[in-house]
Parts: C-alpha cells; structure tokens; sequence
C-alpha cells in the first residue's frame, strides 16, 4: 500500500523497505515542517531514498537501511513530536544493533526553549549508542533559517550522494505554529 504526502508517494509498512543502497528519509513532524523539508528532498531524491513517518515503523526498520537520514521537530520542552513518542519510547527501550548504519539529523526546533532541538538531540545519542555512524554532525535548526537547511542539505549531498534542489536560493517553508 502507498500513501501519499502533499502529492509525493511515500512508503507504508511493510511495502518499500530494502537492505542495501537506498536511504531511510524519515521525519517527525509536529506541525508538518520536518514532513515538508524531508518531501522536498524525496522529491528530488525519490530514485534512491524511502520516506518514512517515523510514527509508522518500529526501531528494527532502523537496521533494514545502511543509510538514514532524519529530519525531526522538537515539541514543547525537548519531546518528540506527538506521534513519534511511541516510537522514541520503544527505540530507548530496544538493543537493536546499527553498527552497519550512517546517519543524518536535522533537528529542528524553536530557541525559546530551553531544550532547543532536545528530540533530534535524544535520537542521535540513541542511535551513537546503538553503534550508528554520524557522517554529519547533527544540524540544529531554528524555526526555518534557509542558511542552516541548504547547508545541511549540501553536506548531504557531498556525503550521501543526494541531488540538490535546482535552486536553493528561493527556500520557504510554511511554518504553523511556534514549535517547530
């Protein structure tokens, strides 16, 4: 079964997965601002990488993947974003091994609080703790700094060979409400 994100086809369990070359591309998203950054990169990097809501699969996905990239929001004081607890909760709780793994996380987030980007943060200790391989340092981002986010997205591009968006220049996201 294929679900639909803003017009772009997205994975739902159990269709998609595959061992091997493609990239995990998951979100968490509070207010769809995390789910709106990872569909623009999908959209451009769809030949190679499956998109995953991260309240939709279970930690041992996680080691289905060589490659993952996060884009996750933080909501209120440093927690996950609604629907992404219960996964956050049972990858805490899981001993699944990602010593096979590199990894990405842009955590976003708002500086009013004072556990800026705590969820994306929490996820990448995590998953260092699993044994996963950060290939780029966890990128913090306040509300939608275009700077932060094409930068991030260039290092993806130089470390997991992703295509950039044609124009970078020209970068908006709608943002909801304050949390990010």
């Amino acid at each position: 079964e294929i679900g639909s994100v803003t017009g772009v086809q997205t994975c739902a369990l159990p269709i998609c997965f595959h061992n091997g070359e493609r990239i995990l591309l998951a979100f968490a998203s509070q207010t769809d601002t995390a789910k709106g950054l990872a569909t623009r990169i999908y959209e451009h990097n769809s030949s190679m990488c499956d998109m995953v809501n991260l309240a939709e699969i279970e930690p041992e996905t996680l080691e289905q993947y060589g490659r993952h990239i996060f884009i996750v929001s933080t909501f209120g004081e440093g927690e996950a974003p609604t629907e992404a607890r219960p996964f956050a909760q049972a990858l805490d709780q899981s001993s699944i091994n990602l010593d096979q793994v590199k990894f990405a996380v842009l955590a976003l987030g708002n500086r009013q609080y004072a556990d800026f980007c705590g969820f994306g943060k929490h996820l990448t200790q995590q998953l260092l703790r699993r044994g996963a391989d950060p290939r780029i340092p966890t990128t913090e981002l306040h509300r939608n700094d275009a700077a932060v986010f094409s930068h991030w997205w260039q290092k993806l591009s130089e470390t997991f060979g992703i295509a950039l968006e044609p124009d970078m220049s020209n970068w908006e996201v709608e943002i909801g409400r304050a949390h990010v």
